[in-house]
């Protein structure tokens, strides 16, 4: 699997961060009532031992070939609670992630991460989702989706997102304000505002990049601060040796 950066450069993604389409899985273990099973990418989840028997699967050589309902139910329950925890990890460490943007770009499980923050779109017009990547990649290599506070014009801010109506131009668009390491929200009536569709043709234009569904998206989020930490240690180094 492979991303393109804006720069022509490339990002390898592992399966291993990804969802498969083979429902057979490995049973690799026992909890109690239930079967720990590992499916072709290596991520395992439990499902009741009354769910095999009940629906007459059969067990050859430790492998159950599952519905794909039952498959996506058992595990869904997994990639929900892989969306809670990683929802709440991005929250604690927004601005450390939007400072160190950079380092998004390094790997494609990172490039791929996509809070649910990352939404823009209109009444009557639907709304669309994209991942971190796409926008940082948009930020930093092309410059193209910046502007300046109205209010304060040694702000610069980047575009985030943006939710209105295009029928009477009314909008809120969030922004990155580096200067202040937080979001800003302006409405459309602000001094100098360009229009709706304006901002949500540029989002569109520039955010709007197919990416891969990464899971367990809360473990790639860990390493990436992991990551973020580790580039701020050998700065510090830099810094001290220099």
């Amino acid at each position: 699997m492979g991303i393109k950066l804006k720069n022509g450069d490339s990002l390898s993604l592992s399966n291993k961060w990804l969802t498969g389409n083979d429902t057979t899985c490995e049973i690799v273990g026992e909890h109690m009532d239930s079967f720990l099973m590992e499916d072709e990418n290596g991520h395992c989840f439990e499902v009741p031992k009354s769910i095999i028997y009940d629906n007459n699967y059969r067990i050859e050589n430790n492998r159950v070939a599952m519905s794909s309902s039952v498959y996506w139910y058992w595990f869904g329950k997994c990639i929900e609670d892989d969306e809670e925890k990683f929802e709440e990890m991005f929250r604690d460490n927004i601005a450390l992630i939007y400072s160190n943007r950079e380092v998004v770009l390094t790997k494609g499980e990172y490039y791929c991460l996509d809070p649910k923050s990352l939404k823009s779109g209109g009444a009557y017009i639907g709304g669309f989702s994209y991942c971190l990547g796409a926008m940082f990649d948009s930020w930093l290599i092309t410059g193209l989706i910046s502007h300046y506070n109205p209010i304060d014009y040694q702000d610069e801010l980047w575009l985030v997102s943006v939710a209105g109506s295009p029928l009477s131009g009314i909008h809120k668009a969030t922004y990155w304000s580096d200067k202040k390491g937080e979001f800003i929200v302006l409405d459309g009536s602000e001094k100098n505002s360009s229009s709706f569709m304006g901002k949500l043709n540029e989002i569109k234009n520039n955010y709007r990049i197919p990416y891969y569904r990464v899971f367990p998206k809360h473990k790639a989020l860990a390493n990436l601060l992991e990551d973020i930490k580790q580039k701020k240690s050998t700065s510090c180094k830099k810094i001290i040796a220099t």
